[in-house]
């Protein structure tokens, strides 16, 4: 079987038969042939949404085909970078390269888009799916703080001393 252009389904069924140099024909063997124009569905990758060293691990599922069936090893796990300002990740461009978990290639103050696809075994190609992880190795200064509306205790070098015994009391810490 063979075509050009938009092939058909050959009508079944396909038979095959063996002879030899005698003139002797074997019984005929079917096969079936059958289109299949639709891509894996059900895929998904998860990670973190932070990641606090320079390391991603991330998962996936290779969700399922009903046709020819997945072929795992075109399985890609493709990786976009943006920056990271303000807890908010730059645009990204388009996912490149080839990645696998841990992904340890990644650096502070940056955001990785990462996109999952895998196609069937007659090279449909799933939808891409994807997961965003922002990377900040760097934990914020240590907070200032001032203090006020004290009533029944006060603050001294530092430390806030309060009055047990009394009925009531407040104080405020703002940071």
């Amino acid at each position: 079987y063979s075509h050009s252009g938009s092939p058909t389904d050959p009508a079944e069924p396909n038979d095959v038969t063996a002879q030899n140099n005698a003139g002797l024909t074997s019984s005929a063997t079917s096969f079936d042939v059958t289109p299949d124009s639709t891509s894996p569905t059900g895929q998904s990758i998860s990670a973190p949404a932070y990641a606090t060293t320079t390391s991603v691990a991330f998962t996936t599922a290779d969700g399922s085909d009903t046709g020819s069936g997945l072929d795992t090893s075109t399985r890609l796990i493709r990786r976009a970078e943006s920056a990271l300002s303000n807890d908010t990740c730059d645009p990204f461009g388009s996912p490149s390269g080839s990645f696998t978990s841990p992904d340890t290639t990644v650096t502070s103050g940056h955001c990785y888009l990462y996109e999952l696809t895998i196609a069937d075994k007659v090279g449909n190609v799933s939808t891409p799916v994807t997961v965003t992880v922002k990377v900040d190795t760097s934990a914020p200064a240590a907070p200032s703080l001032s203090y006020g509306s004290f009533s029944n205790a006060v603050l001294s070098g530092g430390v806030v001393f309060y009055r047990p015994s009394a009925a009531a009391g407040q104080f405020a810490v703002t940071p």
